[in-house]
């Protein structure tokens, strides 16, 4: 397994990300574009010099709100924009390009959740056949490996996941799952695991640090293989040298 560092919102610069994973000894760095600096910064000419720099492999979180539902205006802007970073992506020597399978939008009707990708599904599913082979081979062509995200496991989201486990390769998000169900954890037993979010969860709340939650971490790591790409997925820098320092001392 090669242990990763997130992008992280204490952080103001793209350097200051490389410094602190090359301190903590991290693999790779996972640059996640829903940080402003970071989708400056990848596109300025000197980031291939700068990310050369240091002795790090690279992984791109894109944009969480990416959903494939029913306004086919956003989903093209979205494509465009995904199309866009395979190049960027492919010019730096990042690895792959991570996406959200997202339920989409809801409306509370009664205190209960009503997902319109859910009410829509015919054409929710259609757009997520054809739109995922989309992008698939546009990342080919650019050398990049697609991966697809949990996010909530809802019964419409899990069941157009198992009609796909075999055709994509997956990040598995452990704490989403867990707070919304735990109910993926067999199907990805059989999947194409490129990359996992590891963190410690209860069931209210996810991206606590490591051995802090209720989750037997090992039986997780278990699913990887030593080509997986683990970010400790934990949201303050304090929290990722405690979750290393925890990992390391657990083996």
């Amino acid at each position: 397994m090669k242990y990763g560092m997130p992008t992280m919102i204490e952080f103001e610069s793209l350097k200051e990300v490389l410094d602190a994973a090359s301190t903590a000894k991290a693999s790779f760095v996972e640059l996640n574009l829903n940080f402003p600096y970071i989708e400056k910064e990848l596109k300025n000419p000197s980031a291939k010099q700068l990310l050369d720099n240091y002795n790090l492999e690279y992984t791109l979180h894109f944009y969480d709100e990416f959903d494939f539902g029913l306004d086919y205006e956003l989903i093209k802007g979205y494509i465009d924009s995904f199309i866009k970073w395979c190049s960027i992506c492919n010019a730096l020597g990042i690895k792959s390009i991570n996406i959200h399978l997202n339920p989409g939008r809801v409306v509370t009707i009664s205190g209960k959740k009503n997902y319109i990708n859910d009410i829509y599904y015919k054409t929710f599913y259609n757009n997520i056949m054809l739109n995922l082979k989309r992008l698939k081979e546009y990342a080919n062509r650019f050398n990049i490996v697609l991966t697809i995200e949990n996010v909530k496991s809802e019964p419409f989201v899990k069941e157009i996941m198992q009609i796909i486990i075999n055709q994509f390769n997956f990040t598995y998000d452990i704490g989403h799952d867990y707070t919304t169900g735990n109910s993926l954890y067999s199907l990805y037993k059989n999947a194409k695991l490129y990359e996992m979010h590891l963190h410690d969860a209860t069931k209210d709340t996810c991206h606590l640090k490591l051995g802090s939650g209720e989750l037997n971490l090992e039986s997780y790591l278990d699913l990887c293989n030593d080509e997986t790409y683990v970010v400790v997925e934990v949201k303050e820098y304090k929290d990722f040298i405690e979750s290393i320092n925890y990992l390391y001392g657990k083996n």
